[in-house]
């Protein structure tokens, strides 16, 4: 086989292998993105079910706190039958309760005793069982655990009864007419409620869980649900369960219980045949399958778009559904007071502030108490018209919020809007305000939206910008170093041959010089009149006496050219050695010669430079590169602070410093340029913050050298300067 068949093979086995791995990752990247589309999904719907869980039993609460209500202000209701014909009528579009139980203060006993009971119970074949082994139940609660509690608020208990299954009952103790007990309690079975709402996932294999406690006391499962029955139900509230899960703790308030809940789904994402690109990829060219991969992730991208955009229109419609129920009962919920404290409880606890405004008079209609926290004001302030929606003060120059605002009313669409405004006490910060819009008749009568203080958010953003622009400058410098590094190898080559040939010269032309005095000589003591006078016409003519002087000295001159040049050269390869991952042992006080070296032509004409170094310093044990780098920043600095001092008219000075104190060396670096007054001298390490013109500074220099000095080296970096008098930087490191 011939060189350039074997080459031809190869070429095609190289095109093969890059293909087929080409297309192996591309393959692994789509299955990543059809894994994170399930997770969204599956974390979608939990959101749903949690919302209705928690709106249905809040309904029945409140349904069972307006009957309370009811018999309280009522007095038809204090009958038994009405009371029981009420309770009915008021759940009949949630969940009718299992058994309803009204108990009463026996007059001799002075104990409660079953009255009446009536409900769901009566359907099931074994009624005088079941009606038993709830009134044994209501019994040991009553005598049991409401003595416990304060039982003229609404109570939840959670009972497993062997006839029925687990059964939620709401209990509340009340007075009838002429003053005396009773205790009203409405009984639901969990499953009967819970089944049907879970039951809505559209996953073949999802199980729920309900939890009462917290993690101290330790959950204890309530109810429990599972798509298939295929094995019975385990608690796995403390088993691994991988990724598939969600739980959310204390996330629905019942009653008096704060209820957990946990959601598992069992599902196999449908992966499909990992290599079924590879017949077709092995005849396409890189870019077609890159273009394929692109079409392909679009079109996921644009699925994921279209079910977000259903999953934001069923919770818009879901708003509006609520909005009417709350309008239709609007005078019934006037009545619980509970209700409502309970709902200003709720949103003082979400980490942001709720409101509600009248977008052409800008007047806030609600605002949570959470604003007090976030933003300084009181939510007095803002409901009394003093404060109007988007009026709060931000920098100047910066745009108004309301104008932000407005400029986004236009349209259907919801937005979210992102500024920077003051708070009550003058301090600036960045706040992210969601806003949702409300139409009637094709006409925006609402906004609302939640506010969140996102400034660390902000700052987080900020770090991570700084540190992506430290490492490229690391990686330019390092390039730099290795370019440094490859020119000074190729200039000290020659100029070692070039000094060594120089100095042979030198040597040759002191032997030639003594070779023609002692020749003049021997012509002078021959006493060749001619000769001589032929040789002094000759030294005439070339100038001999002349080359006799300059030569020398020519030479002389080269050589310490020379000599410069492998100092230079010297301290180029010192000063742009790359940095290893782990600190090295150097001299200081010669890393700091190779810097000034290397930087010269940044000092020569503006500054004399100066060293006092305390010899028989102990190894610095460092980043080499990095201290290098901060040492010619603070030297390029100095030189700025000169120039702007003198304007040109005059040289400047630096005096750089070493001494070492125990285990630290100091290092200074002192200039008498501008100066700084104390507000610069404050806010000098910080990120992107520059005294120089745009375009001429990027103030990232000395908090590059902030985070080299102190992140790297767990050193200390301080400055004092004096206004129109000069700068002194120290730095502190540990040895």
């Amino acid at each position: 086989m011939t060189s350039k068949s074997r080459s031809s093979y190869l070429v095609i086995l190289a095109v093969f292998v890059i293909g087929l791995s080409i297309t192996i990752m591309l393959q692994a990247l789509l299955m990543s993105a059809k894994a994170a589309e399930e997770r969204y999904d599956f974390e979608s719907q939990v959101a749903n079910l949690t919302l209705f869980m928690t709106d249905t039993l809040n309904k029945i609460e409140n349904q069972f706190n307006l009957l309370i209500t009811m018999s309280e202000v009522s007095d038809a209701f204090n009958n038994d039958n009405y009371l029981a014909r009420f309770s009915q009528l008021s759940f009949e579009d949630s969940s009718a309760p299992l058994a309803f139980a009204i108990f009463g203060i026996d007059d001799d006993t002075g104990i409660y005793r079953l009255r009446h009971m009536s409900g769901k119970y009566a359907a099931f074949k074994n009624k005088t069982e079941v009606s038993k082994d709830i009134e044994n139940a209501l019994f040991a609660v009553i005598y049991g655990e409401l003595k416990q509690v304060n039982s003229r608020k609404t109570n939840n208990f959670f009972l497993d009864l062997a006839s029925t299954g687990k059964i939620s009952c709401l209990s509340r103790e009340v007075f009838e007419k002429g003053g005396k007990r009773k205790m009203l309690m409405s009984c639901f079975q969990l499953n009967d409620i819970l089944d049907e709402i879970i039951g809505r996932s559209s996953y073949g294999w999802l199980e729920a869980f309900l939890y009462l406690g917290d993690k101290k006391s330790g959950y204890q499962m309530i109810y429990g649900y599972s798509s298939e029955d295929a094995s019975p139900l385990v608690d796995p509230s403390s088993a691994s369960l991988g990724d598939k899960y969600i739980f959310l703790p204390w996330v629905i308030s019942f009653a008096d219980d704060d209820l957990s809940l946990l959601f598992y789904f069992q599902g196999h994402i449908r992966e499909g045949n990992k290599f079924r690109f590879i017949p077709s990829v092995l005849g396409l060219f890189l870019t077609l399958s890159i273009c394929a991969y692109l079409v392909s992730l679009k079109r996921r991208n644009t699925q994921i778009s279209m079910k977000v955009e259903e999953k934001t229109k069923a919770y818009q419609a879901l708003n509006l559904d609520l909005e009417k129920e709350i309008d239709k009962k609007e005078s019934l919920f006037e009545q619980l007071n509970t209700s409502s404290k309970e709902l200003k409880a709720l949103t003082n606890s979400v980490n942001g502030v709720i409101w509600e405004a009248d977008p052409n008079t800008m007047k806030y209609i609600y605002i949570s108490d959470q604003v007090e926290n976030i933003l300084g004001y009181k939510s007095s302030e803002y409901m009394s018209g003093k404060l109007r929606l988007g009026g709060q003060k931000v920098p100047q120059g910066a745009t108004e919020i309301a104008t932000l605002m407005k400029n986004k009313f236009e349209g259907p669409d919801d937005f979210t809007i992102e500024y920077q405004g003051y708070r009550k006490d003058k301090e600036l910060i960045w706040q992210r305000n969601i806003i949702s819009k409300i139409f009637q008749n094709n006409k925006l009568v609402k906004v609302r939206g939640v506010i969140f203080d996102i400034t660390q958010e902000k700052k987080r953003e900020e770090q991570r910008v700084l540190m992506e622009g430290q490492l490229k400058l690391a990686q330019k410098m390092e390039a730099i170093g290795q370019l440094a590094a490859g020119i000074a190898h190729e200039i000290n080559t020659p100029s070692q041959f070039v000094g060594d040939n120089l100095n042979f010269i030198a040597d040759s032309t002191k032997e030639f010089t003594q070779y023609q005095q002692a020749l003049e000589n021997i012509i002078v003591k021959l006493n060749l009149d001619e000769l001589n006078q032929q040789l002094k016409q000759l030294k005439e003519k070339f100038d001999i006496e002349f080359l006799e002087e300059e030569t020398p000295m020519a030479i002389e001159q080269s050589i310490d050219g020379v000599s410069r040049i492998s100092k230079i050269v010297s301290a180029m390869k010192d000063f742009s050695h790359p940095g290893s991952d782990d600190k090295q042992k150097i001299d200081i006080n010669r890393a700091i010669e190779s810097t000034t070296i290397v930087a010269r032509n940044e000092w020569k004409y503006i500054a004399d430079l100066q060293f006092d170094f305390e010899a028989d310093l102990a190894p610095l044990n460092c980043f080499a590169g990095e201290i290098n780098q901060v040492i010619l920043n603070m030297i390029v600095n100095a030189c700025h602070a000169i120039q702007d001092m003198t304007q040109g008219k005059e040289k400047g000075k630096i005096v750089i410093s070493t001494a070492q104190e125990h285990d630290n060396i100091i290092i200074k670096i002192t200039d008498n340029g501008v100066g700084m007054d104390e507000k610069t001298r404050q806010r000098v390490f910080d990120p992107f913050f520059t005294t120089k013109e745009v375009g001429q500074g990027t103030g990232q220099g000395l908090s590059l050298a902030y985070a080299v000095i102190v992140d790297q080296h767990e050193g200390e970096i301080s400055v004092e300067s004096t206004l129109g008098r000069g700068t002194t930087f120290i730095i502190k490191l540990p040895v």
